[in-house]
């Protein structure tokens, strides 16, 4: 039998062979995962999604308005009739914006005469009101702006002198009831009577101060409310110079462009009926024009709330359109923005979903949409929406995200 010494130590593997199957382990990871991912971007996955949506096509159509306050004389143009660029639709009565005109900068100016006197409390004179170059009217409105400014200013004070007389008067009943009864302490050596008349005076001056007192409080009451009133009546004169001034601008303009040109080519769709000399507090609008030529297409279909997260602006959809006159056209186009809906009949909330068109391929689209509708040519469409088939690298990004921003582990 062999000694011990005999047997042949073992030999430990050295370092580099330590490490060897979990290089050779990494190497095949990296590789099967390099060839996932590939995959992953070339395998595209269809979609299972499909929403119903309207898509509407709209005539082009500009309104042409008739400024506030601006009386036309005369329309020459008539419902359905076409027109061109630049054709004039409608007259102004030239010679009655120049009368309102004058009547709006004698209104500017009898109202700004009353609101800086009612502000300063200063009645302007005779000989500080623009009386030189005037008009007859414009002076009389002035002065009428002056004497109105005059008329609220001594109302007040009327009331105010009646508060004081009543306060002085107050005092002077008081005053002679106490000087009395100082007086006739002066004179009583008997300290028992002396302290009661002691007493009776401080009841005098304690009435005294309590009648004062309401009626300071009452002439306080009186200036606010006069204050109140002021303030009110200048922030009316304000809003109504504004308003004048809004109306002097459009007299103007309109006296500078006394007519109305037609911005685009088109047909006369509506006509709004205005007589002659007639006129409006706000801007109306007077002849709509279509382009029967032009649409503008709008596309929108709804969501599920719980899908709605998967659609963000910029994804492409598909709009598959059918019960049109070509039978059948795709769209393709992406989202543009989402907006909340109330709760569906069934109790789901949904979203529903903008999409632009703006760079559609519309070229196998007939654009009238199967022909024009009831209101000039403006009519929807069904159409079914779906999401474009997915590369898988993509889906597993998405969700991903989702999982992350929902705070949930991967």
């Amino acid at each position: 039998m062999p000694a011990a010494s005999d047997i042949p130590p073992l030999r430990e593997p050295s370092a580099w062979r330590r490490w060897l199957w979990p290089l050779w382990a990494g190497m095949i990871c990296m590789i099967l995962t390099a060839s996932a991912a590939l995959l992953a971007t070339r395998v595209m996955v269809p979609s299972q999604l499909s929403y119903p949506g309207i898509l509407r096509s709209s005539l082009r159509q500009t309104d042409v308005d008739l400024p506030q306050s601006v009386p036309l004389k005369k329309l020459l143009v008539q419902e359905g009739e076409t027109v061109k660029a630049g054709q004039t639709l409608a007259v102004f009565d030239t010679d009655l914006i120049a009368e309102q005109l004058d009547e709006a900068e004698r209104r500017i100016l009898a109202d700004n005469i009353l609101r800086r006197c009612l502000i300063s409390a200063v009645v302007p004179r005779d000989s500080e009101l623009p009386a030189g170059g005037l008009d007859p009217e414009t002076a009389l409105l002035t002065e009428r702006a002056a004497s109105e400014c005059a008329a609220l200013l001594n109302r007040h004070d009327v009331q105010a002198r009646r508060i004081a007389m009543a306060r002085s008067a107050v005092e002077a009943r008081f005053g002679a009831r106490i000087r009395r009864l100082k007086s006739a302490a002066a004179r009583i050596s008997d300290s028992e009577r002396r302290n009661r008349l002691a007493v009776q005076i401080a009841v005098e001056r304690n009435g005294l101060a309590l009648q004062t007192g309401k009626l300071d409080l009452e002439l306080a009451a009186l200036n606010s409310d006069q204050e109140q009133e002021i303030l009110a009546q200048v922030k009316r004169l304000e809003a109504a110079v504004a308003r004048q001034r809004a109306v002097r601008a459009a007299l103007r303009q309109a006296l500078d462009q006394p007519r109305l040109h037609a911005p685009m080519a088109g047909e006369v769709a509506r006509l709004r009926p205005v007589g002659a000399g007639q006129s409006f507090p706000q801007p109306v609008t007077l002849v709509s024009l279509q382009d029967r030529n032009s649409y503008t297409l709008n596309a929108s279909f709804s969501v599920p709330e719980g899908e709605a997260s998967t659609l963000s602006p910029g994804d492409p959809v598909i709009l598959r359109l059918s019960g049109i006159r070509d039978g059948f056209a795709a769209l393709n186009a992406p989202v543009l923005f989402k907006e909340p809906l109330d709760l569906r009949d069934d109790g789901r909330r949904v979203v529903r979903v903008h999409l632009d068109l703006t760079g559609a391929d519309l070229s196998g689209l007939p654009l009238d949409m199967g022909g024009k509708g009831v209101d000039g040519g403006n009519t929807a469409s069904e159409v079914r929406v779906s999401r474009p088939d997915q590369r898988l690298s993509g889906i597993l990004l998405r969700t991903a995200r989702q999982l992350l921003s929902d705070g949930l582990p991967i």
